[in-house]
């Protein structure tokens, strides 16, 4: 799985929710925590602790080498792994829209199902003793954003995806973080945004060029 992938499961979690969770304890795969050692706060993924701090919820990882700390959960994945296998193997499917609306139909009659041994069902336990606990959602969702770092050319432009953007000069030949969404681009330095700019796509080599960014003289020759 990638960082991307991962990521948008979560944002479509939530929105299946209807609400978001207080604290997430995800298992220990890179694309989002990076280290988990035993004496030292746990280092995640920065795209994911930004997912989180969008959302208000705290990252509490699953311990190394501790299986019961999600014991439960991949109990019930796997029940409903089984039961949606099951039902739907002698089905054809020929595009992935019906496919996902048949797997939505027997996930609603899987949650639906009353308990053999307590009152109730999944869904209406999750209506009780849940939903109530979700925090609401923020007016917009995360959109996944990527981080690398670049070096301002003498041009005062730095490369994303062969798209060239432009940095004020005065941060020629100095490292900067840039931040990158499908729609934007978003630059800093030493942890202070210094410019962004809407993001490029089709032929390569393009330029976004900001006038406020060049040198005087080159503004100048720029109007002439």
């Amino acid at each position: 799985m990638k960082e991307e992938e991962w990521i948008n499961a979560h944002i479509a979690m939530y929105e299946f929710f209807g609400g978001a969770t207080r604290i997430l304890t995800p298992d220990n795969l890179k694309v989002g925590i990076l280290s988990n050692r035993k004496y030292e706060d746990p280092v995640v993924n920065r795209s994911y602790q930004e997912l989180a701090d969008h959302y208000h919820t705290a990252l509490i990882p699953a311990r190394v080498l501790a299986p019961r700390d999600k014991a439960a959960v991949e109990g019930s994945v796997g029940n409903l792994t089984s039961h949606i296998i099951a039902r739907l193997r002698n089905r054809k499917f020929f595009d992935i829209h019906t496919m996902n609306a048949a797997i939505r139909k027997e996930l609603d009659r899987f949650n639906d199902a009353p308990f053999q041994k307590k009152d109730g069902s999944r869904h209406s336990v999750f209506l009780e003793e849940e939903l109530p606990f979700l925090q609401p959602l923020p007016r917009y969702p995360y959109e996944f954003a990527q981080w690398k770092s670049a070096t301002v050319q003498l041009n005062y432009h730095i490369a994303i995806d062969f798209q060239n953007y432009s940095i004020p000069y005065e941060y020629v030949r100095k490292k900067v973080d840039v931040r990158y969404t499908k729609s934007s681009i978003e630059v800093y330095y030493k942890g202070n945004r210094i410019c962004s700019h809407k993001r490029l796509y089709g032929r390569r080599g393009q330029y976004s060029t900001i006038p406020e960014h060049m040198p005087v003289n080159h503004q100048l020759y720029s109007e002439w």
